[in-house]
């Protein structure tokens, strides 16, 4: 089959929406398939004309288009014209625009606007988890959906660290809430721990710089900034880790979480998100003890206390371990998110 897949040509630094995509097409291609890659430039999900008129000549052709939602969404006038023009567009929401807390009234309203239009306009949507399909029903009434859910690479067991290696993945911003970890860690610095912070810190500059100021508080060499890292140098440090911490307070998935599993190592995850599927995985999966816990976002007094159990008791961390070394052999390849993917596109 031939797929022309076009994706976004400047992003502030990786993301789950971008990993998502090259693994897609990495696993497509082993499949046999042809795929064209089409990258756009541009100010994403603010693009400008110049942009949006980009974006509808990638896809104006026959035959099937996948494209990223963070583009699709925010210029349903390219969606329309590609499909008037006889494409089959697919559009593939890591998350709605609209999902982004940190946006004003006027915003927020232009984009639930656009948002709509595009995902009624479009041939097929696909979102990462059932949650974050879920969400699209709820917004958009009338918007048909197919969940195709991120897949996992193989990878070796983490050996973890003494003290404790905790990490943090994820761009430096409010979304993440790496704040709450922060202050949570701040109460708990008589017991021994490192923490890595990884992510970009230019998503929200004046954030970063926050929690900059925050780890200041805490003794000296316990928390680690490392920036955005790919490739070896995340594969060094996913080795070292011995859990993840993930309190964002909005989440489709959570990639990370399932790499975190692929490795053995357990996660803390915010409750009411899409994180919990990729926790769980599977309902026969879930039936066990539970690889980590999933706690309130908002809720520092019960993250703190999961965290010290987790911290004081061999017992827990034994079990967590456990479960997540068991969950390793649950999760599905990139290239069973490639065939579900081609099965919403061929629907």
């Amino acid at each position: 089959m031939e797929v022309v897949f076009v994706v976004p040509g400047e992003l502030p630094g990786p993301s789950g929406g971008t990993h998502y995509n090259e693994a897609v097409i990495a696993a497509l291609r082993r499949l046999g398939h042809h795929v064209e890659v089409r990258s756009i430039p541009g100010a994403w999900p603010r693009p400008g004309t110049a942009d949006r008129v980009a974006l509808r000549n990638a896809m104006c052709r026959p035959g099937a288009i996948l494209v990223d939602g963070i583009m699709a969404l925010a210029a349903p006038e390219s969606v329309h014209g590609a499909v008037d023009g006889g494409a089959s567009v697919h559009v593939m929401v890591h998350s709605l625009l609209t999902a982004d807390p940190t946006l004003g009234r006027a915003e927020q309203d232009a984009f639930e606007v656009s948002e709509r239009s595009a995902l009624l306009a479009a041939s097929s949507v696909s979102c990462v988890s059932k949650w974050s399909a879920e969400d699209v029903r709820e917004r958009h009434p009338g918007v048909t959906v197919g969940v195709a859910e991120p897949g996992c690479d193989v990878a070796g067991k983490a050996r973890g660290s003494t003290p404790p290696q905790l990490l943090v993945l994820a761009a430096l911003s409010p979304l993440k809430n790496q704040a709450s970890v922060l202050r949570v860690l701040r109460d708990l610095s008589d017991v021994p721990w490192t923490l890595h912070l990884v992510g970009s810190d230019t998503v929200d500059p004046v954030y970063a710089e926050e929690l900059h100021r925050l780890a200041k508080e805490l003794p000296p060499g316990r928390v680690t900034f490392r920036g955005a890292l790919t490739g070896s140098a995340l594969d060094t440090l996913w080795n070292a880790t011995d859990l993840l911490l993930l309190t964002s307070t909005s989440e489709t998935y959570g990639m990370v979480i399932t790499e975190a599993l692929a490795r053995g190592i357990p996660a803390v995850v915010p409750a009411g998100t899409g994180a919990v599927e990729a926790l769980l995985g599977a309902a026969e999966a879930a039936a066990g003890q539970l690889a980590g816990a999933v706690v309130d976002p908002g809720d520092e007094t019960e993250l703190r206390r999961v965290v010290e159990t987790w911290l004081t008791s061999a017992h827990v961390r034994h079990a967590w371990s456990a479960a997540a070394t068991q969950r390793r052999t649950t999760l599905k390849p990139w290239t069973w998110t490639a065939q579900r993917l081609l099965e919403i596109v061929q629907q």
